[in-house]
C-alpha cells in the first residue's frame, strides 16, 4: 500500500479566535500548515485528479472553518480542521495541523505560540 504526502505550507488567515476580547473584536493573523497523508496511487497511475485530494478544494474547506468559527482555543481550531479533512475526503489515513499565532498576546518576546494536532 501506497501513501502520499499532501503539504501545504503557511496558508494565511484572518480571523477572530482567541480567549481575550481585543482577539474577538480586531482580529489577527493565523498561520497553518497541513499535511495529509493518503493512498494516492490510484491518481498517481492516472494522472486523474478525480483520484486524489484536492489542494484547492482543501484549501476552501480551511478558510470556510477559520473564517466562520470563533475558537478560545488553537487547539478546538486545528481539532477542527483535521476532523473535518478526515470526514470530508475517505481515503485520508491521517492529517496534520499545525496553527501558528504570530501575534501573542502575552508579555513575551517570541516569534509565534503554535499547536499542532495529527488525527
Amino acid at each position: 500500500m501506497f501513501s502520499e504526502q499532501i503539504i501545504m505550507k503557511n496558508m494565511q488567515f484572518y480571523a477572530f479566535h482567541g480567549i481575550r476580547e481585543t482577539e474577538k473584536i480586531e482580529g489577527q493573523l493565523f498561520q497553518m500548515d497541513l499535511i495529509i497523508s493518503a493512498n494516492l496511487e490510484m491518481a498517481a497511475e492516472k494522472d486523474d485528479l478525480k483520484e486524489t485530494i484536492n489542494y484547492e478544494a482543501v484549501y476552501k474547506l480551511v478558510d470556510r472553518i477559520v473564517k466562520t468559527n470563533k475558537f478560545h482555543l488553537l487547539e478546538a481550531l486545528a481539532n477542527s480542521v483535521a476532523k473535518q479533512i478526515k470526514q470530508e475526503y475517505a481515503n485520508v489515513l491521517e492529517v496534520e495541523v499545525t496553527v501558528r499565532k504570530p501575534k501573542v498576546s502575552i508579555n513575551a518576546i517570541m516569534d509565534y505560540v503554535a499547536i499542532k494536532v495529527k488525527r
